[in-house]
C-alpha cells in the first residue's frame, strides 16, 4: 500500500487539545479557533498496482484537506454544582473531490452535580461528527460521515475516607454514512457499577462491572439467517492508577468481555483488553501523552 502523509492531521489534533486546555483554564466564556491543511497521497487507500486514472479519473490518489474550526466553551460553578458546556462547528473542505466535504456540528456538555461532598456526579451529553477514512474508491461519490452522540448519569458516593461506590447508566449511538470494515454502527445502553480505593496520595485502584445491550445498526433482522443485530456484553475491569512523580501519572487498565449474540451463537466471542498510559504535564500549560491499547471486536 502507498504510503499516506498525515502531518496535517496531527497539527489539527494538537492545536485543538491546546484550545480546549486554554478554555477550560477560566471560568466564563472562551472562545477558540484553527486551521489545518493535510495532503493525503493515497485518499482511497487504493492497493499498489491499481491505475489511479481508471479508479478515480485523475493521474493520482492525492488530496488536500483544509479543516477550520470555531468553538463556544463556557464554565461557571453553583455552589456544589458546576456546568461545563462546549459547543463548536469544525469544516472540512477537499481541494480535488467537493461532494465529501462536511460541516460537523459538536457539542460537549457536563454538569457536575453534588448532593453533599459525599454524593456527586456528572450529567453529560456529548455529540462529535467526523470524516471517515477512506478505503474504497466506490466512496468516490458519497459523503462518508461518521456520527457519535453519547449520554452518561454518572455518581459516585464516598463510603469512608478511602472508598467509593460508583455507579453509571450510559446511552452510545455510533452510525457510519458507509460501512467501515472493523467498525459496525451500533446503538447500546450500558450500566456499571464499580469499587474503588482512593489512595490519599492520589493513586487509586479500581473495580468494574458492566453490562450492555446493544443492536448493530444496518444489519437485516435476525429472521434472515447469519444476520443478528441484537447483542449483550459482560465486561470485567481493574483500572489502576498511580503518580510517578509531581508531573507524570501512569494508568493500566485490564479487561475481560464476553459477547453474545441470542440469535447466532458462532458469532459470540470473549478476550482479554489491555491499555497502558503515561501522562505529563512538564508547565501549566503544555501537557503531553503515550498510550498504547489492544482491543477485541
Amino acid at each position: 500500500m502507498k504510503p499516506q502523509a498525515h502531518t496535517g492531521w496531527l497539527l489539527a489534533g494538537l492545536l485543538t487539545a491546546l484550545a480546549g486546555a486554554t478554555a477550560r483554564a477560566e471560568d466564563g466564556l472562551q472562545l477558540t479557533g484553527g486551521l489545518a491543511i493535510s495532503h493525503d497521497d493515497n485518499l482511497f487507500r487504493l492497493r499498489d498496482g491499481v491505475d489511479p486514472q481508471a479508479a478515480l479519473g485523475r493521474a493520482d490518489g492525492g488530496e488536500t484537506i483544509t479543516i477550520s474550526s470555531l468553538g463556544l466553551s463556557y464554565s461557571k460553578p453553583w455552589g456544589l454544582q458546576r456546568l461545563e458546556a462546549t459547543i463548536g462547528l469544525v469544516d472540512y473542505r477537499y481541494q480535488r473531490y467537493p461532494q465529501l466535504d462536511l460541516q460537523a456540528r459538536n457539542h460537549d456538555i457536563s454538569w457536575f452535580w453534588a448532593v453533599t461532598p459525599r454524593l456527586q456526579g456528572r450529567l453529560h451529553t456529548e455529540r462529535r461528527e467526523s470524516v471517515n477514512t477512506f478505503d474504497d474508491a466506490s466512496a468516490l461519490n458519497q459523503s462518508n460521515a461518521r456520527l457519535r452522540r453519547h449520554e452518561a448519569f454518572d455518581a459516585t458516593y464516598e463510603i469512608d475516607g478511602v472508598w467509593r461506590a460508583l455507579g453509571n447508566l450510559r446511552s452510545t449511538y455510533d452510525s457510519s454514512e458507509q460501512e467501515q470494515q472493523g467498525e459496525d454502527s451500533y446503538r447500546a445502553r450500558t450500566l456499571e457499577t464499580g469499587l474503588r480505593y482512593q489512595a490519599l496520595s492520589g493513586n487509586s485502584a479500581t473495580v468494574w462491572l458492566r453490562r450492555s445491550k446493544g443492536k448493530r445498526l444496518g444489519d437485516e433482522p435476525a429472521s434472515s439467517g447469519d444476520r443478528d443485530p441484537d447483542y449483550t456484553q459482560t465486561e470485567q475491569s481493574l483500572d489502576l492508577q498511580w503518580a510517578l512523580t509531581g508531573k507524570s501519572r501512569a494508568s493500566v487498565t485490564l479487561t475481560h468481555l464476553s459477547r453474545a449474540h441470542p440469535v447466532v451463537p458462532a458469532r459470540d466471542y470473549s478476550g482479554n483488553e489491555a491499555a497502558l498510559g503515561l501522562n505529563w504535564t512538564p508547565t501549566g500549560k503544555l501537557q503531553g501523552a503515550l498510550r498504547w491499547t489492544s482491543q477485541l471486536s
